[in-house]
């Protein structure tokens, strides 16, 4: 009788407290957070939650300030005598925390998979700050239009989120986590994320709406690899306790323009109207389809694998050779990248590639398509006249290469039609048949 009359009374007038140790005494210790300040406390009963609520304003410690710290407790739990409080809400907060990030010690660069690298949990470890260790006593846990700091260790990067919305409940082994973010600008840009933990399985959940990712995925490498990673789409997932992926589908248009410094050429890469389709089940079957626009190339690219044998499928029907090169790469035929960047000038048609590869590491298995070209300079040997607008097709494979020309000319020769197969392409010394028809005003020369 004495409690109900208590609650009545606190839905009307809320009480104010002025000694700050009645919250360490009665309702949950805090003063290991090293708290700085508070301003008002109050005491009172929502009638619309039916909770009793407390509410600090102004509280602020080392790594934390928020304008409106809220503790609610349920009536069960008020009529059976605990006072300790179920939920927790911060409104208004700026949160500092430190964690360690350490992408760049995979030492698999570009030859390790996404899901391989976020199916290691050991890549993420977040330090067990002060404020995480609040948070583990409380049910439902919402931070609501508050400022996230965070500093990582390893490259001694920081990342600003702001304003960012975190809602965690809690519920005997299950958990819900809710993730929002805005950005402020005209596009109503955002991201919502919410991961369901049920029993031994994580049931991801995403969407963004033309939302800048490029920070924060420069918060994870010490390079500066994205310029903009504008993205719009939606994915859900499942992963197991480990963090291992069960199953993915995720659907995004994106705009992405990679830093030169780390692209394979001196240019930026711009990968204009991105459309991504990744699909991805048990048992291990990935397929992963991308259509981009690159400086006025359309670009196509399918990579399947299913039983850990991947394949990958690239069409294009029109590209320049030094754009090209500039998508290039680094592990695959370096030295034939090479030679073409330094000789080679003109324009791709009905590109087609087929890679096969014999594992996730990108060793590649075999190779082989076909594509013309049109308007090419040719530097075929120094000291030597370029071959200027020469025309033809190609058909290539990992065993060997086969060149049909149909026209081109150097200086004083005209190149009617020819025919170059280079084989033994695995052999330190390639070998080659040449059979080409020309015409000349000059007899010496053209014998």
């Amino acid at each position: 009788f004495f409690s109900l009359s208590f609650l009545i009374f606190l839905s009307y007038k809320p009480i104010k407290i002025d000694n700050f140790e009645y919250i360490n005494k009665y309702f949950i210790k805090l003063d290991h957070l090293n708290i700085n300040n508070t301003g008002n406390i109050y005491l009172s009963f929502n009638k619309s939650t039916r909770n009793l609520e407390l509410l600090v304003e102004d509280f602020e410690s080392e790594n934390i300030f928020i304008a409106d710290l809220l503790l609610a407790t349920d009536i069960p739990s008020i009529l059976s005598g605990q006072l300790k409080p179920k939920i927790l809400k911060l409104y208004d907060a700026r949160i500092t925390s430190s964690i360690v990030i350490d992408v760049d010690n995979t030492n698999k660069s570009f030859q390790e998979t996404f899901l391989d690298f976020f199916s290691n949990s050991n890549n993420f470890n977040i330090n067990g700050e002060d404020f995480f260790d609040l948070f583990s006593h409380f049910s439902i846990i919402e931070i609501n239009n508050s400022k996230l700091s965070l500093n990582n260790k390893i490259n001694k990067k920081n990342l600003i989120l702001d304003p960012i919305d975190i809602r965690i409940e809690s519920l005997n082994k299950d958990q819900i986590i809710s993730l929002s973010m805005n950005q402020n600008d005209l596009n109503n840009s955002n991201l919502k994320l919410q991961l369901e933990k049920k029993n031994t399985n994580i049931f991801v959940k995403g969407n963004t709406n033309q939302f800048e990712l490029s920070n924060i995925l420069n918060f994870f490498y010490k390079k500066e690899f994205f310029k903009k990673f504008i993205s719009t789409g939606n994915v859900n997932g499942t992963l197991d306790d480990s963090l291992n992926i069960s199953d993915l589908k995720a659907k995004f248009d994106s705009d992405i323009k990679i830093n030169s410094l780390y692209s394979n050429n001196s240019r930026d890469i711009h990968l204009d109207k991105l459309k991504l389709d990744i699909f991805y089940d048990v048992p291990s079957n990935l397929s992963i389809n991308a259509l981009f626009n690159y400086n006025k190339s359309v670009i196509s690219l399918d990579y399947i694998s299913r039983n850990n044998m991947p394949s990958a499928l690239i069409k294009c029907e029109k590209i320049f050779f030094y754009d090209l090169i500039n998508l290039w790469p680094n592990f695959f035929k370096k030295p034939a990248k090479n030679w073409i960047t330094s000789n080679v000038r003109g324009q791709i048609n009905d590109l087609e590639m087929s890679i096969n590869f014999k594992n996730h590491q990108f060793k590649l298995e075999n190779f082989y398509g076909d594509l013309k070209f049109k308007n090419v300079m040719l530097t075929y040997l120094d000291g030597m006249p370029r071959v200027l607008e020469l025309d033809g097709d190609i058909e290539i494979s990992d065993k060997e290469v086969v060149i049909n020309f149909t026209r081109g000319f150097s200086r004083n020769l005209v190149l009617k039609e020819g025919r170059v197969k280079i084989y033994d392409l695995d052999k330190p010394l390639e070998l080659a048949i040449v059979q080409i028809n020309i015409d000349s005003k000059t007899d010496h020369i053209k014998e």
